[in-house]
């Protein structure tokens, strides 16, 4: 599964320790499934 949510990340140019490191740092105040799936690597923008 780690290696799944790294490669993910890299094919969508996220640099994966920050993506995860995002993720794990927004999940938690995720409420909803729209707030959930707005964290999946092709949602993120990649300026933030």
């Amino acid at each position: 599964m780690c290696y799944s949510i790294v490669e993910s990340a890299k094919h969508h140019g996220l640099e994966p320790y920050q993506y995860i490191h995002d993720l794990l740092t927004r999940l938690p105040y995720a409420e909803t499934v729209d707030e959930i799936e707005m964290l999946l690597p092709w949602n993120i923008n990649k300026s933030q």
